[in-house]
């Protein structure tokens, strides 16, 4: 009975050496890959992923405004107009001159010579000039007398010259012509016309005329007919005539034409 007891428990020891020896060794589990350890991006659903194409052409449209209103704002800002005294370039030709107690025409060629004539009789001098940027310095005369100013413009056919002695004269471009073909008439010329007129129209003469321009409208000179009678004088009448026509009216409104004294 021992022996059988023995062998069954060699029996059984055998049988769990067995069991034991087939089973599969434990392995260390490893844990399963994600998103950020494969650097594979994770899946987004519709719902959830951002639209790029909206985003792209929100962002053009934003732009696009913002360049139309830029646009829009260079386009309404204009630059103000503001010529500078080389514009005018004392372009070759006359120009009428004014200031206090100036009245007369300067003649300037390209050559920088010219001339400058009086309003009052209708002489004058030749002359000589520099430009240099905004200064213009002229020679008159035989003498030489020297003018110096600074030069501003106003548009192409108006300067403003301010004078180192303190005066100021105002140019007026008249036409690419040399003095002797610009047409004008000087108040002692004006002043005989008139004498004539008066004498052919009412058969009367008398003995003075004074011409000079009027005040707000320097184009148009008056003349005034009259007799010194030593206390006072006696005007036979007023003329308003264009300096460069030497046509007007008289002080009831009636047409003058000058010239007519002189055909």
């Amino acid at each position: 009975m021992k022996k059988i007891v023995l062998l069954l428990t060699l029996f059984a020891l055998v049988l769990c050496l067995a069991a034991c020896k087939d089973a599969p060794e434990p392995t260390a589990s490893q844990p399963s890959e994600t998103a950020s350890d494969t650097g594979s991006e994770p899946d987004v659903t519709d719902e959830t992923k951002p639209d790029a194409q909206s985003e792209t052409e929100s962002e053009s449209e934003t732009e696009s405004e913002s360049e139309s209103e830029s646009e829009s704002e260079s386009e309404t800002e204009t630059e103000p107009d503001l010529p500078v005294a080389n514009e005018a370039d004392f372009r070759p030709g006359v120009w009428w001159a004014l200031g206090d107690e100036i009245d007369c025409y300067y003649e300037i060629c390209a050559d920088g010579t010219g001339a400058v004539i009086g309003q009052d009789i209708g002489t004058g001098v030749g002359l000589n000039y520099e430009s240099v940027g905004d200064t213009v310095t002229f020679h008159k005369g035989a003498v030489d007398v020297s003018e110096t100013a600074k030069v501003k413009a106003v548009s192409a056919d108006e300067l403003t010259l301010a004078f180192e002695d303190g005066h100021t004269e105002t140019w007026r471009y008249q036409g690419n012509v040399t003095i002797n073909g610009f047409t004008f008439y000087s108040n002692e010329e004006l002043c005989e016309m008139a004498k004539a007129y008066l004498q052919l129209k009412e058969g009367y003469t008398v003995g003075s005329v004074a011409a000079a321009p009027v005040d707000n409208d320097p184009q148009t000179i008056a003349i005034q007919l009259y007799d010194n009678l030593g206390d006072h004088n006696s005007t036979a009448t007023w003329y308003f005539v264009d300096r460069f026509t030497a046509k007007g009216k008289d002080i009831s409104e009636n047409p003058v034409d000058l010239n007519e004294a002189m055909n």
